[in-house]
């Protein structure tokens, strides 16, 4: 009985997780290496043996960016998205565009330099693909799953080493 007790409370955890995570979802979209950060505090020490792999890997196989496990989640605020939507200045590219894209491509999400997307996990990816000769100039981004900024109880994840198949 009391395994069923513990049981219930981890699935009324994961409920929660599910519903925070939806609540504060705000779409996807392709975003530019540069800008693509890592805050000090959930920064992971940068494995060069992991980042040599993926190097290797993207080089065989490509980087499969598509993939949604292979997205990145990040944190951005609604000033700082409201102000990359402005600057990025295409019809196509809007709030309702970012929550459903249906295209094989999310839009593309400019940055203005002074602002940058804050990365919950995807240091070694984003650091292969930067050091990669594998992506042209012009293709030098990755998809993030962007979510609303603030406490999040739902991606505590972010400390643990990255073990990323690519």
């Amino acid at each position: 009985m009391a395994q069923s007790s513990h049981q219930d409370s981890i699935a009324r955890h994961e409920v929660d997780i599910l519903q925070e995570r939806t609540a504060k979802f705000l779409g996807k979209a392709r975003v530019l290496l540069d800008s693509l950060q890592f805050p000090k505090q959930v920064l992971v020490d940068l494995q060069r043996h992991n980042v040599d792999r993926l190097k290797r890997v993207f080089e065989l196989e490509g980087c499969r960016r598509l993939e949604p496990d292979r997205h990145i989640p990040a944190l951005i605020d609604a000033k700082d998205l409201q102000s990359a939507l402005e600057y990025t200045a295409t019809d196509h590219v809007t709030s309702e565009t970012l929550l459903d894209n249906p295209d094989a491509l999310p839009p593309l999400l400019k940055l203005p330099s002074h602002l940058s997307i804050q990365c919950l996990r995807g240091k070694h990816r984003v650091t292969a693909a930067k050091e990669t000769s594998v992506l042209e100039a012009t293709d030098r981004w990755w998809i993030v799953d962007l979510y609303s900024a603030g406490r999040f109880m739902s991606l505590p994840a972010v400390s643990a080493p990255e073990l990323e198949p690519s």
